[in-house]
């Protein structure tokens, strides 16, 4: 039977209370109809007759619920993202914070499959500063912390970086590009989930971009909060390209840079 109708919203809600309760994660916190969306391609794909056959399933099957997190994850990421702001943090944020501080410590959360933070480790090791920052990259599904770690990628995953970066510090082997011992040693992968577990502190800079576009507002200030504690006064949040903050002054931030807010 396929999933082309809308399940009612009982039926949607009892499953995100078995998620929730299985995995930790908040179905709740995203915007309904994107997860929805979701979660019918996936049942369609699986060959799940309904919500509540999915549930039984989860409820059985440890593997099952593994999977199923893993694929509703929000997995969109690219080296060097929007490439005017990376110059902002290569040219400002970043020689501005290696100049005040001996070391650094910075927080990818939501990372996806790596290519954010190791953007970051490429951005600090141009500016010969790799050795002075610890970097911590953290998101909730374990599937996509394995491709990070791993640091194997396609030739069209890292189209993005530029010629003489990708020539620096990736090796070729067989059809992947493989990044540098040196830069994988760098980063610190780790699962965490924004919406339950306790935050970093003492962070200079943290990087979540793309991701809050997918929460409903009141995740979104949760989170923001969250981020504004982890930082130390003038530390910075970089968010991404569609992501703005109206009332930063309600989190202790203000507006620096384009994407960029500082703690004051």
């Amino acid at each position: 039977m396929g999933m082309e109708f809308l399940a009612p919203d009982a039926e949607y809600d009892k499953l995100a209370a078995g998620i929730l309760r299985l995995t930790g994660v908040d179905l709740g916190a995203y915007k309904q109809q994107q997860m929805r969306r979701r979660l019918q391609a996936y049942l369609s794909g699986k060959g799940f007759s309904s919500y509540e056959h999915l549930l039984q399933t989860l409820q059985r099957n440890p593997e099952d619920v593994k999977k199923l997190v893993d694929y509703i994850g929000i997995n969109v990421t690219e080296f060097f993202r929007d490439t005017k702001p990376w110059q902002t943090l290569k040219i400002h944020i970043l020689p501005e914070l290696l100049q005040r501080s001996e070391t650094l410590s910075i927080w990818s959360a939501a990372c996806a499959t790596g290519q954010e933070p190791y953007s970051i480790a490429l951005t600090c090791s141009e500016l010969s500063g790799l050795h002075r920052v610890h970097i911590l990259a953290t998101d909730v599904d374990e599937g996509a912390l394995a491709v990070a770690v791993a640091a194997h990628y396609t030739e069209r995953a890292v189209q993005g970086i530029p010629v003489e970066l990708l020539h620096r510090y990736f090796s070729l082997v067989g059809e992947s590009y493989v990044l540098t011992t040196r830069l994988r040693r760098a980063i610190q992968f780790m699962r965490h989930n924004l919406l339950a577990d306790p935050y970093p502190v003492e962070v200079d800079l943290i990087v979540c971009r793309n991701v809050l576009i997918y929460l409903k507002d009141v995740a979104k200030d949760r989170i923001i909060a969250g981020f504004a504690a982890s930082l130390k006064p003038g530390g910075y949040l970089f968010l991404g390209g569609t992501e703005h903050l109206d009332q930063p002054r309600r989190y202790g931030l203000e507006r620096s840079e384009i994407h960029f807010y500082r703690r004051v």
